[in-house]
């Protein structure tokens, strides 16, 4: 990992809260820590925000970008593993990083590392993953891909701009084909943009599947970066959840379960 390591704070952390609550970021296909700063300005007064840096990209360019999930694991839990845990820990991953952060939440079982709660956003359940077109001809996807993109620094040529979305969609495919339905131990929130093209409410239902505990979903307004347009509105929802789970009776007994599971949206 060098003088990069994979996992670091979003800001400095003399402006945020100390109290022991960690949110750790898994951020898109194609994308960096950068495009969440405006949440974890958010959430600065309840916790300290850190996040994966992925390699092949940004200040980690020159690492060889992972060719498998289990790869990519590997970076993200030997970089965390640099740190001390957090008393209260939530993992956050948002499109492809919720794929990612779920995959270390599994590795993490048993450990300091595994967190209080799991919140996967704009994702499509892994068996709905399957189904999906996750090819670089998908012009949903790379529409979505190049909106992002524009808020990227200029100089950089199509090619550049585009190489992680393709590495990552070739990870994507691959995992999507070998994903197992291992259930982690936490609690789980799925969120959705509303007016999301590529993840609806249907699509990321299936998460209830994934996970031991209870489990709910939202939709928040918004397309597939809905959290951009207005973080604050992400923001509060995270703060709910944290209190919910910060209790762990509050997280094994009362935590709103899916429609179906006896419990309510």
């Amino acid at each position: 990992m060098g003088a990069y390591p994979a996992v670091r704070p979003l800001r400095p952390r003399r402006a945020e809260a100390d109290n022991g609550t960690w949110l750790l970021i898994f951020p898109h296909a194609g994308g960096s820590p950068s495009a969440y700063r405006r949440l974890a300005a958010e959430v600065s007064g309840w916790c300290s925000t850190w996040a994966v840096h992925y390699p092949g990209r940004q200040d980690r360019i020159g690492m060889r970008a992972p060719m498998t999930m289990d790869e990519l694991i590997d970076d993200v839990t030997a970089g965390v593993n640099l740190l001390q845990p957090p008393r209260h820990l939530l993992f956050l991953g948002h499109s492809m990083g919720a794929y990612v952060a779920y995959e270390t939440a599994l590795r993490m079982q048993g450990t300091a590392w595994e967190p209080q709660c799991l919140i996967v956003s704009a994702a499509l359940a892994p068996t709905s993953l399957a189904r999906a077109d996750l090819s670089t001809t998908n012009k949903a996807i790379m529409s979505t891909a190049l909106k992002d993109l524009s808020a990227l620094p200029e100089g950089l040529s199509a090619t550049e701009l585009l190489a992680p979305v393709r590495s990552d969609l070739a990870l994507l495919r691959d995992y999507s084909r070998a994903a197992t339905a291992s259930r982690v131990r936490c609690p789980l929130l799925a969120v959705v943009g509303d007016t999301d093209a590529l993840v609806d409410a249907a699509g990321a239902a299936p998460w209830q599947e994934r996970t031991t505990a209870h489990a709910r979903h939202t939709s928040l307004p918004g397309d597939h970066f809905y959290f951009q347009e207005a973080p604050a509105r992400l923001a509060r929802l995270l703060r709910g959840t944290a209190a919910l789970t910060a209790d762990a009776e509050v997280m094994v007994h009362e935590y709103p379960q899916y429609p179906g599971q006896g419990g309510r949206r």
